[in-house]
């Protein structure tokens, strides 16, 4: 495992052999992240999806707080589409303990699930094995 990213917000690993990124969301308080920053994580991970042919994201989104609704669109509209253009296959999700945020997951995930594997999990543990699934 590498890291791709860390920052307040996130820290993000990347298993080329697996060609697989796994995200942590860490917990900033009550903080709000911005679009920009937001962006600025997404637009990292898609290179890595691009650079290491990566098909699996895992996100463990148990700490992430509010996802503001452009961050949503911006999601739906730019991340998804390039990422499964780039080879993105399967994505899981560990919902967050903010209600807030698993609104928004769902709402996100609902939206591209026709084009997309996609599952939300209560655990890490049931997430991996679900990973582990060809």
């Amino acid at each position: 495992m590498n890291t791709l990213l860390d920052n307040e917000w996130i820290h993000v690993e990347i298993v080329p052999a697996e060609r697989k990124i796994m995200g942590e969301w860490k917990d900033a308080g009550r903080k709000v992240i911005s679009e920009e920053e937001f962006q600025a994580i997404f637009n990292r991970v898609l290179e890595a999806i691009k650079d290491f042919q990566v098909e699996k994201w895992a996100d463990d989104t148990t700490y992430m707080g509010i996802v503001p609704v452009g961050c949503q669109r911006w999601m739906i509209g730019h991340f998804f589409p390039k990422a499964i253009a780039h080879g993105l296959k399967k994505a899981s999700v560990i919902h967050s303990k903010d209600i807030f945020a698993v609104s928004a997951v769902k709402s996100v995930l609902t939206k591209i699930s026709s084009e997309l594997e996609v599952e939300a999990f209560a655990s890490k543990e049931k997430a991996e094995d679900w990973m582990a699934t060809a």
